[in-house]
């Protein structure tokens, strides 16, 4: 199966509509990834189409090699959607508690660290979600208003 990632700012790669009714082929897959507004690429709607009022997303990077860095493993990377031929999933960073990721919170810093990893392991992951806490929390990466992160842990349980 071919993943579509978007580069640089190849938006158009991104436009799917969330509605399952709009089929892709069998072999592609579409990951859009989501940051903190500040910290974004470019802002998309939440059918991943550009709008300057969307939500803050992140494209995939190359490093001085040319590899390309997938944006989900970016440090910024704080949701995703995943869209397949019949399905959407979506997925929000969650400690290994059920807690979502907050990139303003305390301590952020000292969870990303390196020698926490190798003592650890990771302590965030993409954990699946309904549609419902994921637009919550798209909506907590936009305003950085916390009500809507704590709406969407509110849901999630």
């Amino acid at each position: 199966m071919s993943n579509n990632r978007i580069k640089d700012t190849d938006i158009t790669s991104a436009m799917v509509k969330l509605d399952v009714t709009r089929r892709l082929p069998a072999d592609k897959t579409i990951v859009l990834t989501f940051t903190m507004i500040g910290k974004h690429d470019d802002l998309v709607n939440e059918y991943g189409e550009p709008d300057a009022n969307g939500y803050p997303i992140l494209y995939d990077k190359q490093d001085e090699n040319g590899n390309v860095i997938e944006a989900d493993i970016l440090g910024a990377a704080c949701a995703k959607a995943v869209y397949m031929v019949e399905k959407i999933f979506y997925y929000i960073k969650q400690d290994n508690f059920g807690k979502f990721y907050n990139p303003n919170g305390m301590y952020v810093e000292l969870s990303h660290s390196k020698f926490k990893h190798s003592i650890m392991g990771e302590k965030w992951k993409f954990k699946l979600v309904n549609k419902s806490v994921f637009i919550n929390y798209l909506s907590f990466l936009k305003t950085n208003n916390m009500s809507w992160l704590n709406n969407a842990q509110r849901e999630a349980i």
